[in-house]
């Protein structure tokens, strides 16, 4: 059943699915590398938690400033609620943050090797990689259940978007 609702509260819904999927993500980080953090205690969780939504809001709004300034600007109402500009919104937002997505699910398994989380370092440990291609095959066989939760959030992602929309 899909809900139509205002403009804006359609807006922060959309940006509040995106804060989910990272907690999720967190959550997921945390039970696939539990073993790497064997002192965290259960009276550790609500500062580790205030933290994360900390990061996790800031992450949202780098991730999604393109698609926040698509939906703010004053527009004419025909512009914004036609099929192009609804569908290039919608894609930006898929592209945008499935690709943070893909970033947590890469850390899942990351983290393990290097004890830190993905920056743009990574890419200058792989600049000389001459089998990239190999390496890339190897993840998706050695860590299927990665891609599997990958594919798993981001069929969430596009379901809890469809679920509202515009009046």
């Amino acid at each position: 059943m899909k809900i139509k609702a205002n403009y804006y509260l359609t807006v922060l819904y959309r940006l509040f699915t995106v804060l989910i999927l990272y907690f999720l993500c967190r959550l997921l980080f945390y039970w696939l590398n539990k073993d790497i953090f064997l002192t965290i205690h259960a009276s550790d969780w609500p500062s580790i938690l205030k933290g994360g939504l900390r990061f996790d809001i800031a992450a949202m709004f780098y991730f999604n400033a393109l698609v926040i300034v698509m939906m703010m600007l004053p527009l004419p109402a025909n512009w914004r609620t036609s099929r192009k500009y609804k569908g290039a919104t919608r894609l930006i937002f898929f592209i945008c943050n499935g690709l943070a997505i893909l970033l947590n699910c890469i850390d899942f398994v990351y983290y393990r090797f290097t004890l830190r989380r993905t920056t743009v370092a990574v890419l200058s440990e792989f600049k000389n990689e001459q089998n990239i291609t190999g390496l890339i095959t190897s993840f998706f066989v050695d860590y299927w259940y990665v891609v599997l939760i990958f594919i798993l959030l981001i069929w969430l992602m596009v379901f809890l978007y469809d679920r509202v929309q515009q009046k």
